[in-house]
C-alpha cells in the first residue's frame, strides 16, 4: 500500500518522508492477542535488536485468563531480521546496544530487571533493579556504561539506576522533581549527548518525563554528566494554557537534543527542548505515545493517530513525519495496531509494528 500524505500541516515546504512497503517478519504469528509490549535498538553497524512479548486471550474451549507467551528476540539488518524465542517471560520495556553488548530492561512479575542478551537470545546476566512493578522504562548504553529509568506502578514515582562509565554501579534511586505537589510521574525517556572517545565519563545524559500535578500536567527535562552527583532540572513547556496537557515525551540526540511529545491532543516536535523553544505541530489528532529516532542529520517521528472516538468503526492511522512535517500516513487499521520500535542508522529509519492482530512488520525509510 502506498503511503498517503496527510494534509494536517499546511504551509511547510519540507519533503515528505518515504518508506518502502511493509515487510512481514517471518516466524512470528500469534493468535488471540489482546495486548503486546515491545522495544528496539540499533547498534553502530545498523543491526536491529528488538524484543517483543504478546499477552493473549485463550482460544475457545480453554480456561479463561491471560496467556503470557515467552519473549521473542529479533536481530539482524532491517530487511533480514532473525527471530529467536528467548524462553523467558516478561514485558520488554527498553533495549540498548553498545558495540557487541545488547541490554534489555524488562518487567517480570513484580520486578524490574536488566539483562545482557547473547546472540542466541540467552541471558548472560540478569539483575534485579527493583522489586516493584513497572509498565514503562527507558535505557541507554555506550562505551561500557548503561543507564536505566522507569516508573513504578503502585507509587507512581520515577527511579533510575546506572553502571559503568567509571562510576561505582548505582542501585535504584528516586528521581524527584523540584516542583511540589507531584501526584505521579510517567513516560521517562533517556538520551545520550556527544561522545568523548577519550573519557566516557565526560558526557551529558538527558532525562525527560511527564508529571501529573494537582493543578496541571507538565513535562520536565533534566541533564547531568554521567559522573555528576545529580540531575539538573529544567522547565519544559511549563504553561499548560499555551501548550495543552503535555505528555509522553520522547528524546533523541543527533548533534542536538530533539524531542517528540503529545500536547493539545496531538503530536509535536521540538529542537533543543526548553520552556522557550518553538514547538512544531505535526498532527492535531491524539497520537498515542510518539516515538523518535535520529541519525545522519535526519529525524523521524512515528505515532498512531487514534480516531476511535470520532468514527465508527474505530480507525487507527500509522503516521510518520520529519521535524517540520508534513505527516505521512503509512497504514490504516480498524483493529489493534502497535509501534514496537523505531530506530535509525546512517539517516535511514526502520519502523517495527504489530498489525492484523497476528503479525510483526517492518518498514524501512527510503528518502
Amino acid at each position: 500500500m502506498m503511503a498517503e500524505l496527510v494534509t494536517e500541516a499546511p504551509g511547510r515546504a519540507s519533503q515528505p518522508l518515504r518508506f518502502a512497503d511493509r515487510q512481514l517478519v517471518p516466524s512470528v504469528h500469534v493468535e488471540f492477542v489482546n495486548a503486546a509490549a515491545g522495544c528496539s535498538a540499533c547498534d553502530d553497524s545498523g543491526i536491529i535488536h528488538a524484543f517483543w512479548a504478546p499477552l493473549a486471550t485463550p482460544p475457545p474451549g480453554q480456561p479463561p485468563g491471560v496467556l503470557q507467551r515467552p519473549m521473542l528476540y529479533l536481530s539482524g539488518p532491517p530487511d533480514a531480521l532473525a527471530v529467536r524465542n528467548i524462553g523467558a517471560h516478561g514485558q520488554p520495556l527498553a533495549a540498548a546496544a553498545d558495540a557487541g553488548t545488547v541490554y534489555l530492561l524488562y518487567a517480570k512479575d513484580r520486578s524490574v530487571r536488566l539483562a545482557k542478551v547473547l546472540a542466541d537470545g540467552t541471558f548472560e546476566q540478569d539483575q534485579a533493579l527493583s522489586n516493584h512493578q513497572s509498565i514503562e522504562g527507558t535505557l541507554v548504553a555506550d562505551q561500557g556504561g548503561w543507564w536505566a529509568a522507569w516508573t513504578e506502578s503502585r507509587s507512581g514515582k520515577l527511579f533510575h539506576a546506572r553502571g559503568g562509565w567509571g562510576n561505582v554501579d548505582s542501585p535504584r534511586e528516586p528521581v524527584t522533581s523540584e516542583l511540589a505537589n507531584v501526584l505521579a510521574y510517567g513516560s521517562p525517556s533517556l538520551a545520550l549527548g556527544l561522545r568523548n572517545p577519550d573519557d566516557p565519563a565526560d558526557r551529558w545524559i538527558y532525562l525527560a518525563w511527564e508529571m501529573t500535578l494537582k493543578s496541571a500536567a507538565k513535562a520536565r527535562l533534566a541533564r547531568m554528566q554521567v559522573q555528576a552527583p545529580g540531575w539538573v532540572e529544567h522547565a519544559w513547556l511549563p504553561n499548560p494554557s499555551a501548550h495543552g496537557a503535555i505528555s509522553s515525551p520522547a528524546l533523541a540526540y543527533d548533534g542536538a537534543l530533539q524531542a517528540a511529545f503529545e500536547n493539545q491532543g496531538g503530536v509535536s516536535f521540538m529542537l533543543n527542548p526548553s520552556h522557550t523553544a518553538t514547538a512544531h505541530r505535526l498532527a492535531a489528532t491524539h497520537g498515542g505515545i510518539p516515538k523518535i529516532a535520529a541519525s545522519g542529520g535526519r529525524t523521524v517521528v512515528a505515532w498512531i493517530s487514534d480516531h476511535s472516538t470520532a468514527v465508527s468503526p474505530p480507525r487507527y492511522d500509522l503516521c510518520v513525519a520529519g521535524p517540520a512535517g508534513p505527516p505521512v500516513k503509512l497504514a490504516t487499521h480498524s483493529r489493534y495496531l502497535d509501534i514496537v520500535g523505531l530506530t535509525s542508522h546512517a539517516g535511514k529509519a526502520a519502523l517495527l509494528t504489530f498489525e492484523d492482530q497476528a503479525n510483526l512488520y517492518i518498514r524501512i525509510q527510503t528518502t
